[in-house]
């Protein structure tokens, strides 16, 4: 479910960069820093299945047609080479593209869920919007509904045994 959220995430944010762009060839990333600075300033205070939530934790990554990093909400890999990366790489190729990779390397507890949409300018891709989240942001829920799962399933044994017993 949560990658298919970032579907939908990164398919916005590509519609948006495509609308900021003033012409067939130049991806805009402009309006990009300033609405993430905002949206990462917020204060979130939303109760989820029993977690608290206090702030977003999305991540955006934009490139051009070659891989190379154009925004990074996170600031620190503008510049980089991109393009080698499974969701920059298909998604740029036409094909569906998404990743999970640690944000520290050999870190797998920093992993990152990323899912890449295509920027279409002209007659083809003229870049990659990925869309990423934390996934310990996301294990959280599955660890409380493994449990959850666990207690009605142990709970239904007991009452079956409760029910061949009488």
């Amino acid at each position: 479910s949560a990658e298919e959220s970032l579907v939908e995430v990164a398919h916005l944010m590509a519609t948006l960069v495509e609308q900021a762009s003033p012409d067939d060839q130049t991806i805009d990333v402009d309006a990009l820093e300033p609405l993430f600075k905002s949206v990462y300033a917020r204060n979130v205070d939303a109760e989820i299945f029993g977690f608290h939530k206090s702030g977003v934790e999305l991540r955006l990554v934009v490139t051009d047609r070659k891989g190379i990093v154009l925004y990074d909400s996170m600031e620190r890999h503008v510049g980089e080479d991109y393009s080698a990366w499974r969701d920059v790489r298909l998604t740029l190729k036409g094909e569906y593209g998404a990743r999970t990779s640690p944000d520290v390397d050999d870190d797998p507890s920093t992993s990152v869920m990323y899912v890449g949409a295509p920027i279409r300018l002209g007659n083809g891709i003229a870049g990659v919007v990925s869309a990423g989240k934390p996934v310990i942001s996301l294990n959280q829920f599955i660890v409380a509904a493994r449990r959850k799962t666990l207690i009605v399933g142990a709970a239904s044994a007991a009452a079956m045994a409760l029910l061949m017993a009488l």
